[in-house]
């Protein structure tokens, strides 16, 4: 879990892809089993929508930025937006994408989102993975 700065953002940013070279080369698609699996628990159903959502019409597009209307995107996945932000469901869950380091505001405009995602570390997966969870990604770090 990183620092984050909360930025109520303009009805209108423009979402970029966070490229990261590590995290490009040894990370996992957000599209793919690994987030639905590893990252679901820890930043709930609504995050991983829009971290999927952000990262297929980035992928769409073949662009590497877009801009959306926070109200109309948040509408289309049947979230809540609301212009103090922090009070919706959405704005939640930019907040904690940002929280667990998937996203970034680069200004109040701009957010970053990770299309390609890191492994959940190591206290994270400790804390909030069940049991059952944490043999799995286990086992999975040891074949990878």
């Amino acid at each position: 879990m990183t620092e984050h700065t909360t930025i109520d953002p303009s009805p209108v940013i423009i979402v970029r892809r966070w490229n990261d070279s590590v995290i490009q080369t040894h990370g996992y698609d957000a599209l793919g089993p690994y987030p639905e699996r590893y990252w679901l628990p820890i930043i709930g159903p609504s995050a991983l929508l829009i971290l999927r959502r952000f990262t297929r019409d980035l992928q769409e597009l073949e662009a590497q930025a877009a801009t959306f209307n926070l109200d109309s995107i948040a509408k289309s996945m049947g979230l809540s937006f609301a212009k103090g932000y922090e009070r919706s469901t959405f704005g939640r869950a930019l907040n904690r994408l940002v929280r667990f380091n998937l996203a970034h505001w680069e200004n109040d405009s701009t957010y970053l989102i990770r299309t390609m995602v890191p492994t959940v570390p190591y206290q994270l997966r400790r804390q909030r993975l069940s049991d059952l969870l944490q043999v799995t990604h286990d086992e999975l770090m040891v074949a990878h």
